[in-house]
């Protein structure tokens, strides 16, 4: 299936030019010359190839930038583009799935409803099946007492409803489970939802299960070393560090 109407072309690799070979070359020479720093006419050599070298890879950070802007910028509109298209299947798929729920919610129910129809169908026949095994076993035992033609008729009645109320629950037991009713490829899933109504409380209480992570920022902004009354679980110290600033544009 074709999405967009307009051709959409992007190189499959991509080669940096002799130009910009050349100027990185230039300034790694002059790093790779710097040795040592024991003075300051080499501390001055060192601190300008260290703004040499920021300035270029800065400005090689702007160039990729400026390139990738465009990149972007189509993935967004493309993104942008696909994102409406679909919108009016994705709206009617949450409205069918809604109702999916809904009839999969009514199916529970009732299959749990067959289910406890099925039950008390089984325990009242199987109820029904020892009261007519007494009946007829308590009928044989007085026909033999009795050893005559009425007696042993009887008995043999009560018999037969014996065996059918064994039929009965024999069929109860063989039929078919009920199933709920579901399409091809059709699963219903229970899917957990949070929400955090006290996070210091759910912290107090199981820790394991908030995230604790420093503001940076704020300790940065509003704490030194030197600050008096120092939270606890807290260290800071001064680390030095050189910093050349730049002057060379490429």
């Amino acid at each position: 299936m074709k999405l967009v109407k307009q051709p959409i072309t992007v190189p499959t690799t991509f080669s940096i030019t002799a130009e910009a070979e050349e100027a990185r070359n230039e300034v790694a020479l002059r790093g790779m010359a710097v040795k040592v720093v024991t003075s300051g006419e080499q501390n001055e050599v060192a601190g300008s190839v260290v703004r040499d070298i920021r300035a270029y890879v800065k400005s090689v950070e702007a160039m990729r930038v400026t390139l990738t802007k465009p990149l972007l910028e189509g993935q967004r509109l493309l993104k942008a583009l696909s994102d409406d298209h679909c919108a009016p299947l994705a709206a009617e798929q949450q409205r069918i799935e809604r109702l999916a729920v809904d009839f999969a919610k009514a199916e529970a129910r009732r299959v749990a409803e067959e289910e406890r129809k099925r039950h008390e169908a089984y325990m009242a026949a199987e109820q029904a099946r020892l009261d007519a095994e007494r009946r007829a076993r308590e009928a044989a035992e007085l026909a033999a007492e009795m050893d005559t033609k009425r007696s042993a008729k009887a008995a043999e009645k009560l018999e037969a409803v014996a065996v059918a109320a064994e039929a009965k629950v024999q069929e109860i037991i063989a039929a078919p489970m009920p199933e709920v009713a579901r399409s091809r490829g059709q699963q219903t899933r229970r899917e957990l939802r949070v929400e955090v109504t006290d996070i210091r409380a759910l912290a107090a209480a199981r820790p394991d299960l908030v995230k604790m992570e420093p503001n940076l920022v704020g300790i940065k902004a509003t704490l030194v070393p030197e600050s008096p009354n120092m939270p606890p679980g807290l260290k800071l110290w001064w680390e030095d560090k050189v910093v050349f600033s730049s002057s060379r544009h490429f």
